[in-house]
């Protein structure tokens, strides 16, 4: 699961519930008096590595998990990115890896984006690995102050040769 929880203050303020590909901000209310704000984060699961020829591939890592809490006062500014899941493997020789999962911080690039799963190979039967899920970044004023990092993308498997009935064999 991707996503952050927050409370802050006295009252529950905000819980976005997944990636968007945008900054989710929050701004503290005038009317609030100085506090703490806590957030929860989980970085992007790993997509799967995809099997061919009989064989399984890899599950992907879960996204990492960070908690911090910060203090806040009127017009405080929140912004909280959150991490996609990287996208599983595909199968077939010379099949291109999962795609990464993104991570929207404006001025990081692709930073906290996670990494593209390896291709599969060229010969017989392959499959690609998953690729990796971004990050959940936590902002306060503009400042990084938290990150949740994404999880690896699962290896791919295959199988070659008519004499090689379990790629898992020595």
């Amino acid at each position: 699961v991707t996503g952050v929880q927050t409370c802050a203050l006295p009252i529950y303020l905000y819980r976005p519930v997944g990636y968007t590909g945008f900054l989710q901000t929050l701004t503290i209310p005038q009317n609030y008096g100085s506090g703490e704000f806590t957030a929860w984060l989980w970085g992007g699961g790993g997509g799967c590595g995809t099997g061919d020829g009989g064989v399984t591939g890899g599950n992907g890592g879960g996204g990492g998990y960070a908690t911090i809490t910060v203090p806040v006062s009127p017009g405080t500014v929140i912004d909280i990115a959150i991490g996609q899941s990287g996208k599983n493997g595909s199968s077939g020789g010379g099949a291109a890896g999962g795609a990464a999962g993104a991570s929207y911080v404006p001025g990081s690039g692709t930073g906290y984006s996670g990494a593209q799963g390896g291709n599969a190979g060229y010969q017989g039967s392959s499959g690609s690995g998953g690729g990796g899920g971004g990050a959940t970044v936590l902002l306060v004023n503009g400042t990084v102050v938290a990150v949740a990092g994404g999880g690896g993308g699962g290896g791919g498997a295959g199988r070659y040769g008519a004499n090689r009935p379990n790629a898992n064999a020595p």
